[in-house]
């Protein structure tokens, strides 16, 4: 799969999310997709949710670099309930 996949196949994914192109078929318990939006930072998106950065990397394997995470993509964040 490529990264122009269609929002609605993303969104379709049963039991799993379509993320960067690839389906993640686990999402921890507590945890949701999220859209990764223009001007995102990892670090701000963990300390806002009462996480680490190595904790959101843990559940986010297609984020190699904590610096790079590209508006549009996809990766799992703790539910804020």
């Amino acid at each position: 799969m490529t990264n122009e996949m269609k929002d609605t196949e993303m969104n379709e994914v049963a039991g799993g999310q379509a993320i960067n192109g690839c389906y993640y078929t686990y999402v921890p318990d507590g945890w949701e997709p999220y859209q990764i939006k223009y001007g995102d930072c990892l670090s701000v998106l963990a300390m806002n949710r009462g996480y680490s950065v190595a904790q959101l990397m843990a559940n986010n394997p297609l984020i190699d670099n904590a610096n790079v995470i590209r508006a549009g993509f996809w990766m799992v964040l703790p539910r804020i309930f």
